[in-house]
């Protein structure tokens, strides 16, 4: 089964106790980014690879692989947990990268993958150094052409260092000019891909709808 589903989950007790924002969301944009760029790889047959940043129970192995369920557990070394006290703000995003290749190479090598896999990992953590933490997805299954053929809507899914940002561009063939509009008005820390699931021209409306086939966006004719 290929990995499908990526998170780091802290310790919601502790997390709310010292109001820290917790470090699945701290971390969203790191953990897609990393599923985007390492897409369709099979590390040990599950589909979901939870990462666990607490201290680990004495009677839990450090590594779980549920092959019923097809989800697995990691959990973190404890020398990493202490050093997150101590890492400055603007080394974050490569601190918690450094946690996510070093739980998917050791679940690699305990499962005795090649070689290939290895490279995969590390290529998919250089292209998100190179590209500072930063991608726009552009969604190709939402973008359509209106019916008269003079309006273009383009749908992208950005993720940065504040979360997840989704817009529309509607471009006027004729013209080529192009206007942005904003579907989400604030970032998020949780993955909207099943809200904006479907897309159409609906008479003179741009609309995408979630997988429930309800309306989440509309945007009219200029």
């Amino acid at each position: 089964m290929k990995l499908s589903l990526l998170s780091i989950e802290g310790n919601r007790a502790y997390e709310k106790q010292n109001d820290i924002l917790p470090i699945r969301a701290q971390t969203h944009y790191l953990t897609e980014q990393f599923l985007y760029y390492l897409s369709k790889i099979d590390l040990d047959g599950s589909g979901k690879l939870v990462i666990c940043f607490e201290e680990k129970p004495e009677d839990h192995e450090q590594y779980i692989c549920d092959t019923y369920f097809h989800v697995s557990l990691y959990y973190v070394d404890r020398d990493v947990l202490e050093r997150f006290r101590t890492v400055q703000q603007d080394n974050m995003s490569e601190y918690f990268l450094d946690i996510i290749v070093d739980v998917c190479k050791n679940i690699a090598h305990s499962r005795h993958r090649d070689e290939a896999v290895i490279r995969r990992i590390e290529e998919a953590a250089d292209q998100m150094r190179a590209n500072q933490y930063e991608l726009v997805i552009p969604q190709k299954r939402l973008s359509k052409t209106s019916d008269d053929r003079r309006w273009r809507a383009e749908v992208y899914r950005r993720l940065d260092l504040h979360g997840e940002l989704w817009y529309a561009e509607l471009e006027d063939k004729r013209t080529k000019n192009v206007v942005r509009h904003e579907l989400t008005e604030k970032y998020t820390s949780v993955s909207l891909v099943d809200f904006y699931k479907k897309a159409a021209w609906e008479g003179d409306r741009f609309v995408l709808r979630d997988r429930l086939d309800r309306e989440t966006f509309s945007l009219p004719y200029p």
